[in-house]
């Protein structure tokens, strides 16, 4: 394509003289506008992930001191106690029972020849006594001297602490009675013998009846503690 030029005044530059001015042509038509170029990407590629960095430290407990435990309040106060309801009446009382009779005396201190300690009792000789035969009951409030082999004068309750053959006189029921004469083993068990004494040597003929009396505590002593269960020899 050709563009073409009009009115054109040249011009020379002359030594020495002056410039000339002529009127300035006008002003060409403007060309026509390129075409537009491609358009490039918007965006470069996406880098790489970096590393993860590391964790920081944990920081303090954010909770704060426990403040002050305030003042414990005013106790209200106590209510106003109820009435007592009214006591009932008090029950008759129970009559008193009877007293029972009073014990005998009991001691068993250590007597003196053909001496005793312990309870005893009066009772009526009914035949001839010394201290320390053994006797059963021969009749009303009666006794009489005990035998292992006669049928009827036995068990033993007592031992005659007098001698007598009759009106009322001490009967020794349980405790300690000595007689010098005796020669006990002492712990030697003593029963009624068959001439109506006392005895370490059990009975042992056929009919003859085994009752314990007591026990020697001493050479010289009875402890004297009749059992009235007896034993018939076969």
């Amino acid at each position: 394509m050709s563009y073409g030029i009009t009115n054109v005044v040249g011009i020379v530059a002359v030594p020495g003289g002056s410039t000339g001015s002529g009127a300035t042509g006008p002003t060409g038509a403007a060309g026509p506008t390129g075409a537009t170029g491609a358009t490039g990407p918007s965006e470069g590629p996406t880098g790489a992930t970096g590393a993860t960095g590391v964790t920081g430290a944990t920081g303090a407990p954010s909770t704060g001191p426990t403040g002050p435990t305030g003042a414990t309040g005013v106790t209200g106060a106590t209510g106003v106690t109820g009435v007592t309801g009214v006591t009932g009446a008090t029950g008759p009382t129970g009559a008193t029972g009877v007293t029972g009779p009073t014990g005998a005396a009991f001691d068993l201190t250590t007597p003196a020849d053909l001496g005793y300690s312990g309870i005893t009792r009066s009772y009526t000789y009914g035949e001839s006594l010394v201290p320390g035969d053994p006797v059963y009951v021969s009749g009303s409030a009666t006794v009489g001297k005990a035998d292992a082999n006669s049928a009827g004068k036995y068990p033993v309750m007592g031992l005659a602490m007098e001698t007598a053959s009759s009106g009322s006189h001490v009967v020794l029921l349980y405790g300690v009675f000595r007689n010098d004469a005796y020669n006990w083993t002492p712990n030697a068990v003593l029963y009624l013998s068959t001439t109506g004494t006392v005895t370490a040597t059990a009975p042992s003929t056929g009919g003859d009846i085994v009752q314990v009396l007591g026990v020697a505590e001493h050479a010289d002593r009875i402890l004297f503690d009749p059992q009235l269960d007896t034993l018939t020899v076969a």
